[in-house]
């Protein structure tokens, strides 16, 4: 099997390659990391942010909706469904994706926000399940749709 790339970006190389042995021929290897590359990078970011030691935050009211951790986590999941419906829609590799994009991004982050809060059930990292922490990032979700209708959609 011969993979041509037709990138000159060095990153895209690697990892076109190394898709290059695992995929079929007639499958293009860069197209969906080309456009979901900076909603992977995000949640990456977001992972490792969740898994990081809580360290010497202020202690704040459970019950306070409008605090900055609140809004941390509400701009947060904000920005990843905005990057992902974009990069879904963009991409030709799965046709689901691309047809799709609003269902698929809004059922993922919504999986992903609950995944991160259970992690700091989990993981021995100071931190803890918080509720008010999922319902921000739920509506952040919620948020980010409504930001990409306003922009795209009117």
């Amino acid at each position: 099997m011969v993979c041509i790339d037709t990138t000159n970006d060095f990153t895209f190389l690697i990892i076109s390659q190394f898709f290059c042995r695992i995929v079929p021929p007639n499958f293009p290897p860069n197209m969906f990391l080309r456009y979901n590359l900076y909603t992977i990078s995000w949640a990456i970011i977001m992972f490792l942010l969740t898994i990081a030691t809580k360290g010497d935050l202020p202690k704040m009211d459970q019950w306070d909706l409008l605090s900055f951790d609140k809004f941390a986590h509400f701009s947060q999941f904000c920005i990843l469904i905005f990057l992902m419906i974009i990069g879904f829609h963009k991409q030709h590799t799965f046709r689901a994706l691309r047809y799709r994009p609003i269902q698929i991004s809004l059922i993922i982050c919504l999986v992903y926000a609950l995944v991160l809060e259970i992690l700091q059930l989990l993981l021995a990292s100071g931190r803890s399940f918080d509720f008010t922490d999922a319902l921000a990032n739920i509506l952040g979700c919620f948020g980010g749709l409504l930001i990409f209708y306003l922009i795209y959609k009117i």
